[in-house]
């Protein structure tokens, strides 16, 4: 049976927090700080769309590999950090195939500024498993939880489309992602390696939100 996405709600425009983005968060509306009220109501995460999205999509892709630690830490590099334009070409392969629905890819707006970008897929050796992949956030974001936003976000997309599980990989020198993916419940379940990095895997249950729970009762 097809999976289809759900149709994108319209966020509040009378200034007020959006209940739902709050709950997603473990974050009462009242008691938010005036930055993360402004924060919350502002995002919005959306499918990619090609014509809208694309010229945006491969900029955040540079700016975000380009300050990290990646492109000092591949396998053979002089630790340069020269930016190649082989990243470019992965996320172009992973986006064609959002066109086959091999690939389900989201992007978030804080106002008009593509600040995250993430990508689901069903894992290749579990079905019931949705494969979180190129999690990228803007470097001027930093810091800010739209890392963690954008995953939780990607958590819901993956329970609406009927995944009990979520798997997601990082390279070990990736701080950020280490940090973080421990910090939403994910657990450690094993290590590869590939010609370019060394890499960690995670994996979650995928357990209905508060929102969603408060939705159903």
């Amino acid at each position: 049976m097809k999976r289809l996405m759900p149709k994108e709600k319209a966020m509040p425009t009378n200034g007020a927090i959006p209940k739902e983005r709050a709950l997603v968060l473990g974050v009462h509306p009242k008691s938010a700080s005036r930055k993360f009220q402004l924060l919350l109501h502002d995002v919005r995460v959306m499918p990619f769309d090609h014509d809208r999205d694309f010229a945006k999509a491969l900029v955040l892709n540079k700016d975000a590999i380009t300050k990290s630690d990646l492109v000092h830490a591949i396998k053979g590099s002089d630790g340069s950090g020269k930016y190649d334009e082989g990243w470019d070409w992965a996320l172009i392969r992973l986006l064609e195939e959002t066109k086959e629905n091999k690939m389900h890819f989201f992007v978030m707006y804080l106002g008009s500024r593509l600040v995250a970008m993430g990508g689901l897929s069903k894992d290749e050796h579990d079905g019931s498993t949705a494969y979180f992949s190129s999690l990228r956030v803007d470097p001027k974001n930093g810091r800010q939880g739209i890392g963690e936003t954008m995953m939780l976000e990607l958590e819901r997309r993956a329970r609406e489309l009927g995944y009990s599980v979520a798997k997601a990989e990082t390279q070990t020198v990736n701080d950020s992602m280490l940090e973080m993916l421990p910090k939403l419940g994910y657990g450690k379940i094993g290590e590869k390696q590939d010609d370019y990095f060394d890499y960690v895997i995670f994996r979650k249950k995928l357990l209905p939100s508060k929102e969603e729970i408060s939705r159903i009762n």
